[in-house]
């Protein structure tokens, strides 16, 4: 059987490491994953001329969602490969302000959310996992997964895109994928570990990265990790 979303989201890196030691420690069910750069692009539709700039506030019915997806992909060509569109704001993974990236992303839900990894999205499914561990006293954002096909990376690749699809717009990935163990303590074969916990393909960008979890040939999560801020933590 399938491992749930949340874990196929996030266990694949969670694996490498059993203990958080230093300025915070990490819930069970976190992933391992600047400068401001949060923009505010528009929350209405608006039109220049030569120019359109689209934004919708999203809901949990089926047409805003989709709204939501159309409006992302338009832009999604402005965007640097750290960001994302999201209900008119521009979202980076390079971002340290938690509160800034929690109201950008419509504000996290109390009651699915543990400390250090946060939940949003409606009553019947999760868009986004924020995980920001505590450092200094304060939230750190560490990386975001994103859930649902209502966002598009700045290379045109969403939930629900096909694996050739992520090969052709990022080339082959950069960083091999991590270790699973199973029950047993023996370290599974590539091709177990993909079954359960969907193929990771990785991409180092220098400060962050972007990983595309992969399952039945398309993508079913996205992640965006700040490496500097990830590095801030001891992982064993």
């Amino acid at each position: 059987m399938k491992a749930n979303k949340k874990i196929t989201a996030t266990l694949f890196i969670t694996l490498m490491m059993n203990t958080l030691v230093g300025c915070g420690a990490i819930p069970a069910n976190a992933s391992e994953s600047g400068e401001s750069s949060m923009e505010n692009i528009g929350s209405t539709t608006e039109a220049s001329e030569g120019n359109e700039t689209i934004g919708v506030n999203i809901d949990s019915d089926t047409d805003d969602a989709v709204a939501q997806a159309d409006a992302s992909t338009e832009n999604a060509g402005n965007l640097e490969d750290s960001q994302f569109e999201y209900n008119g704001n521009v979202i980076s993974i390079l971002d340290d302000n938690f509160e800034a990236m929690d109201k950008a992303l419509g504000g996290y839900d109390p009651k699915h959310s543990d400390l250090g990894s946060y939940s949003y999205g409606d009553d019947k499914e999760a868009y986004f996992y924020f995980d920001a561990l505590d450092y200094n006293g304060s939230p750190l954002p560490v990386s975001i997964t994103i859930m649902k096909d209502i966002v598009t990376t700045s290379r045109g690749i969403k939930v629900g895109s096909s694996r050739d699809e992520v090969i052709s717009a990022y080339g082959n990935p950069n960083v091999e994928p991590p270790k699973g163990y199973g029950p047993d303590g023996k370290e599974l074969t590539g091709d177990a570990y993909n079954e359960i916990f969907g193929e990771p393909l990785i991409y180092d960008m220098g400060d962050y990265r972007v990983t595309f979890s992969v399952e039945n040939g398309n993508v079913n999560s996205i992640t965006y990790q700040n490496d500097v801020n990830h590095d801030k933590f001891s992982w064993s």
